[in-house]
């Protein structure tokens, strides 16, 4: 948490960033890079929250509940020490993620990792198809960025375009 407060607090994007996670403001009209920074810092945030890790427990999936429940096109997460890993599920026990700073496909249980998964329930402008698509267009993909482009920011963007 320490380096992501020096992060907001040292570097050229900290008012916008401030502004948008303290006044919440309409996420539209912020230029793209601080969006996805702001994000990042709420992901973190609810990461290190004990009510918001509780919730998230009690609405989890084990990997064969999930097996079952999961639809393609769904926005999934797991949740880490500090912060959550997400992915798109394609079906058939498979996800694309942003992982080891690489967008590829995997298994559900690798994705898991022995984590209980969470199904987000994100708003969403395309179809279950074109999500996917969208989740397949980016395969090899190399642009990892920790705040601007990272496997939460591209779960969203297959989603909605954000």
């Amino acid at each position: 948490m320490t380096l992501l407060r020096d992060f907001i607090e040292n570097n050229i994007v900290k008012e916008a960033v401030k502004e948008v996670v303290e006044k919440s403001i309409e996420p539209k009209a912020i230029p793209e890079p601080i969006k996805n920074t702001a994000k990042s810092v709420e992901n973190v945030k609810k990461a290190i929250n004990l009510n918001t890790r509780i919730v998230d427990f009690i609405s989890s999936y084990t990997l064969e509940t999930a097996l079952r429940k999961l639809k393609k096109g769904d926005h999934i997460k797991v949740n880490r020490t500090v912060y959550s890993h997400h992915a798109i599920y394609i079906g058939d026990g498979k996800v694309i993620e942003y992982n080891d700073s690489v967008i590829k496909m995997s298994s559900l249980e690798n994705f898991a990792d022995g984590d209980y998964i969470l199904k987000v329930n994100s708003k969403t402008k395309y179809s279950r198809e074109q999500i996917v698509a969208r989740a397949f267009s980016r395969l090899g993909e190399e642009n990892y960025n920790v705040i601007w482009n990272n496997c939460e920011n591209f779960a969203e963007w297959c989603r909605n375009g954000d």
